[in-house]
């Protein structure tokens, strides 16, 4: 991100000039995203590598794997309308998987043979 320059005084970190609202169209935005992260020598685009859509995916799953509350993690995204966005941001690895089974207190289970 660095190699995008914040305009001075401005405070959007990626403004839109025609824009009346002061914000990038989110296309824009990452058209300008894939070009700096190509230019750092950084695999980007939809078929390459980053995109902002991988940012907020990565953000999503490293901050509720992190024990960040869901709905903290959805007004960092810009969802404030209720809805949760992790069934579509959320991935959970298979070691994570198994941090969060290794927390369940499932000390009843027994493994019964057939017939018992």
């Amino acid at each position: 991100l660095e190699a995008i320059k914040k305009p001075a005084g401005g405070k959007w970190f990626f403004p839109g000039k025609s824009i009346k609202h002061g914000w990038m169209n989110p296309q824009k935005l990452n058209e300008r995203f894939v070009e700096a992260a190509e230019n750092l020598g950084l695999p980007a685009g939809r078929e390459n590598g980053l995109t902002i859509h991988s940012l907020r995916h990565f953000m999503e799953t490293h901050a509720l794997n992190h024990g960040v509350p869901q709905r903290a993690v959805d007004i960092w995204l810009g969802h404030t309308g209720g809805k949760t966005m992790s069934a579509v941001y959320y991935s959970l690895s298979d070691d994570e998987s198994q941090n969060f089974m290794k927390r369940l207190p499932l000390g009843f289970i027994t493994t019964h043979k057939s017939g018992d």
